[in-house]
C-alpha cells in the first residue's frame, strides 16, 4: 500500500520534478496522512494546546 501511494504521488508530479519536489511531496503527504489518522484516534490537540507547547521551543 505505501509502495503504490508513494509511486502514484510521484507519477502526479510532473515530468521536470527535481529531486528535493519529490522529497517534499512525500513529506507533506505523509505528514497529512498521519495528521488525519491521529485525529481519527482522538490524539489531536486544540490551537491553544499547540500555541503553549511550540512556545516551549
Amino acid at each position: 500500500m505505501i509502495k503504490e501511494l508513494a509511486l502514484e504521488i510521484i507519477n502526479d508530479l510532473p515530468d521536470d520534478v527535481s529531486m528535493g519536489d519529490i522529497i517534499e511531496a512525500l513529506y507533506v503527504r505523509m505528514n497529512a496522512l498521519e495528521g488525519l489518522e491521529d485525529a481519527q484516534n482522538g490524539k489531536e490537540i486544540t490551537h491553544e494546546d499547540f500555541v503553549k507547547e511550540s512556545e516551549k521551543w
